[in-house]
């Protein structure tokens, strides 16, 4: 299955599932094993998140250089 991820999404970007699946791991913990959620998981699923979203978002388009504006004073 991760080789047809990587084929359908890239191979920098399938790479992120490596980084949700101890959060999704941690929060099924939780849900199924009645486990202890602590503020530091909540902040890490969060961290770990916003992490994943900056990594996979399309890169911005540069703004074409503006030339410099000289005075001949």
């Amino acid at each position: 299955m991760f080789a047809a991820l990587i084929d359908a999404v890239g191979p920098v970007r399938s790479t992120v599932i490596t980084y949700i699946n101890p959060a999704v791991a941690a929060l099924l913990g939780v849900v199924v094993l009645n486990e202890t959620l602590t503020p530091g998981m909540i902040a890490g699923f969060a961290l770990v998140t916003l992490g994943s979203v900056l990594a996979t978002r399309p890169p911005r388009q540069q703004a074409d250089a503006v030339p410099a504006v000289t005075s001949t004073g």
